[in-house]
């Protein structure tokens, strides 16, 4: 069965039960659909690109990691979640004009997309089922561990580790993941 792509605008503007329900469809991969006095198994397989922003509108000064306590998300669901970033505003004046110069620029240039080709290039690499290589392996495996020493990384993270490379190497069209 093919999955779908969510986009989750401000996930902490959310209530808890609301981000219960989500966290209970990562979970399982199925959503229950109550409509005409039928409850009605529907198929989640999906992968959700979310953003959410820090309780006091900016993250910590000098931070390029979240604090479970800056966002108001359940623990649990913050750790569905494979890969975090963040993005700080920029503090430095300089950094600011350039920003706004080439966001100005972006903006006047009105670029326009080939969505057509980036729906069959990852349509293509979707079917694509690399294989990891001995040294792959290790390597992901030591990574694991090093951070699960650090109190950095649970169990869970080792499945995403995996995910992650396995995603990376589709993007990259490769049979193989390797180093």
């Amino acid at each position: 069965s093919s999955g779908a792509l969510v986009g989750i605008d401000e996930l902490q503007s959310w209530t808890f039960e609301e981000q219960s329900i989500l966290l209970s469809v990562m979970e399982e991969g199925i959503f229950f659909l109550l409509k005409y006095a039928k409850n009605a198994p529907i198929e989640a397989l999906t992968t959700i690109l979310a953003t959410a922003n820090p309780q006091d509108i900016i993250y910590s000064k000098g931070r390029t990691t979240i604090a479970r306590n800056e966002i108001t998300l359940l623990p649990p669901l913050y750790d569905r979640f494979d890969q975090v970033y963040v993005f700080l505003d920029n503090r430095d004046i300089n950094e600011k004009r350039r920003y706004a110069d080439m966001r100005i620029q972006f903006t006047e240039e009105r670029r326009p997309h080939n969505y057509n080709y980036i729906t069959k290039y990852l349509l293509y690499a979707k079917k694509i089922e690399p294989v990891l290589t001995p040294e792959a392996k290790a390597t992901l495996k030591e990574f694991w561990v090093k951070l699960s020493e650090s109190n950095l990384a649970g169990n869970r993270s080792l499945d995403s580790i995996f995910r992650i490379a396995q995603a990376m190497a589709k993007l990259q069209l490769k049979t193989v993941i390797d180093m």
